[in-house]
């Protein structure tokens, strides 16, 4: 039977110390950033913010949405909490950011509005913040509605640079056309380096099917370049698209369209008749002149021309998209340095049966080099970190739960992250032990219906600080097996990794062996010729339970 965790969080959130030296719970959060002093924890839940001191997590500063739903706050999609700023997106007045002394903490503060006079477009978010919050990466609304024919997108990339108080805006280059020729339908900017030279944004296709990973650099003479690392993934076999046909497509042809006033009225009252059980059904040709019949002929010829170069437009368009990769939705991650670009493309497949999944596969870009690394892994993983040396953080779902993972770099194969934790800071096996490991029903044949209870980690979706020293993961508590009060809810799991990772060095020999180490490895990082007692060890990259 498992111990009961309440001492645990009780010790993590009465104790003044760091959060570095206790892991603790933050119950009704989803922490979906920390600062890069590790004080602060954002979390956002459906339309509300909350700033966590991490120091002492019980009483959050917090922003709630309105009861109506007018008023909603959302924090942006990349690293958007920094030293003294929070890049956050009110609904009812757009993007703004929240400003803080952090030698007062953060509930000394207040909002300042990114929103230009007049305002450009509604839409569009603030997304990224260096860490003295002196720029801030996002998007910004055009005003326009989204149009394939008019050329207009609705939200463009942009930048923010402060000035005193007040903060002003500088539009980033864009794409003004997608794979098709045609207008993006929108352009973002989501993560910005620490010395905000460096913004990863994404281009939305026309069609809203394809998301691009684009990259900003400003030289030294202040001008900004755009460059698309992953380029050669969408249309890979270069198919050459026919233009899409110009117009609305015409409307189906009717042959009462065509029909002067009074022959419709002749048709319409022998329908009628009909109707009305006197006659013959009418044949509505029957009451066409031979100028009308001819009308209609020319533009059945006008319909079809429409459609052959529709057709010729959409069979070229769907070989595209099949053979092309596409990015996760509002996720391109930097490492603070600028060095590198991580995100994770999505091919989607359909099943014989109808049945509809993605895959993600991790990438990681050297910036500096132009050298990219498709990285394999027998799990879908969505990347949300990547620090300076390299190293990736992410997290898989698997029937809407979520198990974080981990690449250090230099490392062979990916670890569970409650692997990495205990090789980060082995003090915590007993804890992630407590705390991660839970009975739960598993599926082991969903067509036939199999299930059966087993221990798993569960550990959420992770996100990490910048110097990868604190990390957080967020998940919904269905299983029964811990305190009770917890059960139900969305929490936060705050745990110190024991020290920044400023150095590439191994964490033990067990976390980053090839497959030519034929050693055990136990959770506090012990070598081991063979399993010496039950347990999980890791063999060869790889977790083993031992019975």
């Amino acid at each position: 039977m498992k111990k009961h965790l309440l001492p645990v969080v009780a010790l993590g959130i009465a104790s003044t110390a760091s959060a570095f030296n206790n892991p603790f719970i933050i119950p009704d959060a989803a922490i979906m950033g920390i600062s890069p002093d590790n004080r602060t924890g954002v979390s956002q839940v459906l339309g509300s913010v909350f700033f966590f001191d991490l120091d002492n997590p019980t009483n959050p500063l917090y922003f709630s949405e309105s009861e109506d739903g007018t008023v909603s706050y959302s924090v942006g999609n990349g690293n958007f909490v920094g030293l003294n700023t929070a890049a956050i997106g009110r609904l009812a007045e757009g993007q703004s950011v929240w400003k803080w002394n952090p030698s007062k903490g953060v509930a000394n503060g207040r909002w300042y509005s990114l929103n230009q006079t007049p305002p450009p477009g509604g839409m569009g978010t603030p997304n990224g913040t260096v860490p003295d919050g002196s720029r801030i990466c996002g998007s910004q609304g055009t005003g326009e509605s989204f149009d394939s024919d008019t050329g207009a997108s609705m939200i463009l990339p942009c930048y923010w640079d402060v000035d005193g108080n007040s903060y002003t805006i500088n539009m980033l280059p864009y794409p003004t056309e997608d794979y098709s020729g045609r207008p993006p339908m929108y352009i973002t900017a989501i993560s910005i380096s620490d010395d905000g030279k460096t913004i990863a944004g994404q281009a939305m296709s026309n069609n809203g099917f394809l998301v691009e990973v684009l990259l900003y650099h400003q030289g030294e003479d202040g001008k900004w370049t755009m460059t698309s690392p992953f380029a050669d993934l969408i249309n890979p076999n270069n198919l050459v698209h026919p233009p899409y046909p110009e117009g609305e497509a015409p409307a189906e042809p009717a042959y009462e369209s065509f029909l002067d006033d009074e022959s419709l009225a002749a048709y319409h009252a022998a329908l009628a008749d009909y109707q009305n059980g006197i006659g013959e059904e009418p044949n509505v040709i029957k009451f066409m002149t031979v100028e009308a019949i001819n009308a209609y002929n020319a533009y059945v010829d006008v319909v079809n021309a429409w459609k052959i170069k529709y057709n010729a437009w959409a069979e070229t368009d769907l070989q595209i998209l099949i053979d092309s990769s596409s990015f996760e939705y509002n996720s391109a991650c930097l490492s603070p340095n600028g060095k590198y670009l991580a995100c994770s493309s999505v091919n989607t497949y359909i099943t014989p049966e109808g049945d509809q999944f993605s895959v993600y596969t991790p990438y990681l870009y050297d910036i500096e080099s132009g050298s990219r690394m498709e990285i394999p892994s027998n799990k879908s993983v969505k990347i949300t970190a990547v620090s300076d040396l390299g190293d990736l953080i992410g997290y898989s779902r698997e029937y809407d739960v979520d198990y974080g993972f981990a690449l250090p770099a230099g490392a062979d194969a990916w670890l569970t992250l409650e692997d990495y934790v205990v090789e980060r800071n082995p003090d915590l096996a007993d804890w992630i032990q407590e705390n991660w490991n839970h009975q739960v029903q598993v599926i082991i044949d969903e067509e036939e219906g199999i299930v059966e209870m087993q221990d798993v980690y569960i550990t959420g979706m992770p996100v990490v600080s910048r110097d990868f020293s604190c990390l957080s993961t967020a998940a919904y508590v269905f299983w029964i097996d811990g305190p009770e009060e917890y059960y139900g809810r969305y929490c936060s799991w705050v745990v110190p990794l024991g020290g920044p990772r400023s150095a590439i060095n191994e964490l033990t020999d067990g976390a980053s062996k090839a497959d030519g180490d034929n050693a055990f490895y136990d959770l506090q990082g012990r070598r081991h010729a063979a399993p010496s007692a039950s347990g999980i060890y890791i063999h060869k990259g790889k977790k083993l339970v031992v019975k």
